[in-house]
Parts: C-alpha cells; structure tokens; sequence
C-alpha cells in the first residue's frame, strides 16, 4: 500500500488513540456474520498530520494479520476458481464525490472495466468486487470532500452506508426511495 512519505511515524498519543480505535473497529467488522450496518471511522484533522500514513500502517497490519490467521488463503474462495484475495482496499475518494464517481474509483482500484456502465450496474459491480474479493477494510482517502449540503453527497453516503450493511444489490438514490414508504406509525 503506497502513502505519501517514506519517513518513520512518530508514536504520540493521538496515534496511539487512533490506532487503538481503528484496529478494535476494523477487527469488530470483520468478523461480524450478521447483515447488520458495520460502523466506519473518519479520521479529520489538518493538512500534512499523517491521517493517511497512520491509516495505511493499521490497515497493512489488520491484512497480515488477516492473512496469516487464514493461512495466506481467501476463506470464501470458489473452489477451481482464481484466489483474487483483497482484505483490504485504498481509493481516493474523487473530488466530486458523486455515487458514480465513488463506484467508478473503487472499481478502478479492482481494475474492472466500466466504460458504459450505468448506476445500477455500477453499485452491483462495487457489491460484487467487494464482496467476491474478500475485502474487509475499504479506505476512502479524503472522505471529507463530501459536503452534507448537496444532494450528491449526501446519495454517496447513503451508498457507502449500503456498502457497509455489506448489501450485494444496494438500490441507488435512497433518499428518493424513502419518500415513497409509508411513515412510521407511532404508539398511541
């Protein structure tokens, strides 16, 4: 996994903090069988603090120690098929953040193809390659380009939210969605 330099981390206690936080979150994740929502970290700071380059050195141990702990092989591989085994996947979140461009960046970083794709195409293709490939950790650098006040984010978050219920068919544009079911009842 490529970071932005190639000089020692320092140990301080944000660090620290950080990196016990995001490895009890990471490990909690990944060994969750039920279909439930799998909660995310965003990591916020200023410029040049070292976000990325502590994230890539937690996330590159959770994958060896993933690794090891299946003994180098993918645990859900079909049998007489390639082992494309990813535990973990790092993408640049694109700076118009829009559900296609989100889908089109974490395809891009499992080489699949998506020239002609539509949405719907797109999100099953994300489910697909996340789940076919194993993935455990997805890293999206940058996360905080979404802005909550424009509609466009606020889709792609709701995408990412169906990509964390780990959902092999996520409906694209739920906020539209949810305006069609009928509201909650409420105690009498």
């Amino acid at each position: 996994m490529a970071t932005h330099a190639n000089l020692p981390l320092p140990d301080t206690p944000m660090s620290r903090t950080v990196d016990r936080l995001l490895s009890a979150r990471i490990r909690t994740n990944a060994f969750k069988a039920k279909p439930s929502t799998r909660a995310g970290v965003m990591i916020s700071g200023g410029g040049y603090q070292g976000k990325t380059e502590t994230t890539c050195e937690i996330v590159a141990a959770f994958d060896d120690s993933w690794r090891t702990l299946h003994h180098q092989l993918h645990p859900d591989a079909t049998p007489g098929t390639r082992d494309l085994w990813v535990p973990v996947a790092y993408v640049q979140t694109p700076v118009t953040a829009k559900p296609k461009s989100t889908c089109k960046a974490i395809l891009n970083f499992y080489g699949a193809l998506t020239k002609n794709m539509d949405l719907p195409d797109l999100i099953r293709q994300v489910a697909a390659s996340l789940t076919d490939h194993g993935t455990k950790v997805l890293v999206l650098d940058d996360i905080t380009r979404l802005r909550m006040h424009r509609a466009d984010d606020q889709d792609t978050l709701d995408l990412l939210r169906a990509f964390m219920r780990n959902e092999r068919h996520p409906r694209p544009h739920w906020r539209r969605y949810s305006r069609l079911r009928p509201p909650a009842r409420r105690p009498p």
